[in-house]
C-alpha cells in the first residue's frame, strides 16, 4: 500500500500515484483508492452511460481508459479498460475523481490554481484555457510558493486556509517552452488542450488566505 497527503486528506492507495506527496499514515486513512484490472469484453457488459452522479455515489467512464466509482467521499474504485498507464491513471485520480470526492466531503473546492505570495494564499480562478496555470508559473518565477493547480481547496477553519493539492502543475506547450522546460521529457496529461505535467519542488502544505 502507498500513503499520500492530498488536499489535507490522508490517502492510501493500492498502486503508486505519480507526483502525489508521500506521507506516513499511522491511523485510519481518510481516503482509500482501490484498483483492479478488467478485460474490455467484461467492461462492454456494463451500463454504457459515461457518467452517473448522486450525493454519495458517482460513476465515471473515461473512454478507452478506465471505469471509476467515487463513494461516500472516502473511496475511489478504479477498473481498467485497457493497458495500465500509471501516469494516466494518476492524473485522472488526482484531477477529476478527486474533484468529485471533495464534493462528496462538502469541502470548498474551486476550479483554480493557488500559491503563497507576500504572506498570503492567492487563488487564480477562470474558465479552462484562461491562463490560470500560466499565471501561477509567472508568480512562481517571482518567488511565490506552490499550493495547487486546477483544483484549490479552502478549509473550514477561521482564518481560512488553502491546502496543498499535490506537488505538480500543468502547463500548455508554449508556456512550458517560455519557462525553459523540454516537453519531450514531460508527460502529456489528458486534456482538451496540449498540456504537460511538471513536478513542483517549491511547495507548502497550507497557507492562510
Amino acid at each position: 500500500m502507498f500513503d499520500y497527503h492530498v488536499y489535507s486528506l490522508k490517502v492510501r492507495s493500492e498502486v503508486p500515484i505519480t507526483n502525489a506527496l508521500p506521507c506516513v499514515i499511522s491511523d485510519t486513512p481518510d481516503v482509500l483508492i482501490k484498483f483492479k484490472y478488467i478485460s474490455p469484453d467484461e467492461f462492454l457488459k456494463r451500463d454504457p452511460c459515461s457518467e452517473k452522479r448522486s450525493l454519495q455515489y458517482m460513476s465515471v467512464v473515461i473512454i478507452d481508459t478506465a471505469y471509476f466509482q467515487i463513494i461516500n467521499g472516502n473511496e475511489i474504485h478504479a477498473e481498467l479498460i485497457d493497458i495500465f498507464d500509471l501516469n494516466c491513471f494518476s492524473q485522472l485520480v488526482l484531477g477529476k475523481m478527486f474533484g468529485y470526492l471533495l464534493m462528496q466531503r462538502f469541502m470548498v473546492a474551486l476550479h483554480g490554481s493557488s500559491i503563497f505570495y507576500h504572506n498570503k494564499g492567492i487563488v487564480f480562478t477562470g474558465d479552462s484555457g484562461a491562463g490560470k496555470s500560466t499565471t501561477t508559473a509567472q508568480f512562481l518565477q517571482m518567488g511565490a510558493v506552490f499550493l495547487a493547480d486546477d483544483i484549490s481547496v479552502i478549509g473550514d477553519k477561521i482564518p481560512p486556509q488553502l491546502f496543498l493539492g499535490y506537488p505538480q502543475r500543468r502547463l500548455c506547450r508554449d508556456a512550458a517552452d517560455r519557462v525553459g522546460h523540454d516537453v519531450t521529457q514531460l508527460y502529456r496529461v489528458i486534456d482538451d488542450v496540449e498540456k504537460y505535467a511538471i513536478p513542483e519542488k517549491n511547495y507548502m502544505l497550507q497557507a492562510e488566505l
